[in-house]
């Protein structure tokens, strides 16, 4: 996974490990497929591991004032 491999940063001016990894789906991430990806991704147990799935993305557009599309 990308997540294991060091990405160069700028400020620092040196390569270092991703600790922080946001997890965007459009849909609803289930249960299990949280708990399968904190597995996974948290093995090293040195990183923060944040979902947003459907709802969470629509409520910030609502809290920011944005206009969100009506479905179906």
């Amino acid at each position: 996974m990308m997540s294991e491999h060091p990405v160069f940063d700028p400020e620092l001016n040196r390569k270092i490990l991703v600790d922080h990894i946001y997890i965007i789906a459009s849909g609803t991430i289930t249960k299990q497929a949280r708990n399968f990806l904190i597995e996974k991704l948290d093995a090293s147990q040195r990183r923060f591991i944040i979902f947003m799935d459907r709802e969470e993305l629509l409520d910030l557009a609502v809290d920011a004032g944005m206009a969100v599309p009506r479905m179906n």
